[in-house]
């Protein structure tokens, strides 16, 4: 089963009680608050969960898979996620 946005709000939903609008409205302002505040260029530490962050790439020299010609790619932001030890202890007992 995938869990995402509609699945989290219903499980909210479930659990506390909420009218499914309100608990979207939840799931979807703390998904915003989340990007937000990546975009501000802050880290997101979710204590037991992990750490999102913001890492720049360098400009790096690259190869178009179908012409094999060579091509420069540019820096550029990506999105890194660590996990928290408590994440993955739990991951590891249930799985």
């Amino acid at each position: 089963m995938k869990t995402n946005r509609k699945s989290i709000a219903e499980e909210i939903k479930a659990h506390k009680g909420f009218s499914y609008s309100e608990s979207m409205r939840l799931t979807n302002s703390f998904f915003d608050i989340i990007v937000t505040s990546l975009k501000n260029g802050n880290e997101v530490k979710l204590t037991g969960f992990g750490v999102f962050k913001i890492k720049t790439r360098k400009e790096k020299k690259g190869r178009n898979p179908s012409t094999g010609a060579e091509i420069i790619l540019p820096v550029h932001k990506t999105i890194s996620f660590t996990a928290s030890k408590k994440l993955k202890e739990l991951i590891n007992i249930q799985g």
